[in-house]
């Protein structure tokens, strides 16, 4: 019984610290997003619904398929007790990528041109994307 109280207080204070990147990154992300709209369209509550609603349909589907994703690609993974090596690799590149951003750890920027192609192919897509035009 013990351990099922402190799975639901574990549950409630992640959902609860999360609350804090929603509101840090999508939030900053959609008023970006919405100050890049016309006046017009800005001034208007009925104009701007739509807007508003499709870039937290986006949002939350985003969220869900990387949840989908994230969930196919590890269940093999349990077969074979990897999560322990998972596990590990995240926190190496969470406190890398900390120490960078602080200034402390540049050799980190050679593991950012691993991502430099995906970056190359995306690119073209979010420049049609932005400025938002229309939803």
């Amino acid at each position: 019984m013990d351990a099922i109280i402190s799975s639901y207080i574990t549950a409630f204070l992640l959902g609860l610290f999360s609350t804090v990147h929603c509101i840090a990154m999508c939030g900053s992300v959609i008023g970006a997003l919405t100050l890049s709209l016309p006046a017009e369209v800005r001034e208007s509550q009925r104009r701007m619904l739509p807007f508003v609603f499709n870039y937290n349909i986006g949002r939350i589907l985003s969220y869900g398929l990387a949840g989908v994703l994230v969930g196919l690609l590890s269940s093999p993974l349990t077969q074979i007790n990897a999560h322990w090596f998972l596990r590990i690799l995240s926190v190496v590149v969470m406190v890398s990528m900390g120490l960078y951003l602080a200034g402390w750890f540049p050799k980190f920027a050679r593991a950012e041109k691993l991502g430099a192609p995906v970056c190359r192919l995306l690119q073209p897509i979010g420049k049609k994307l932005l400025p938002v035009r229309s939803c």
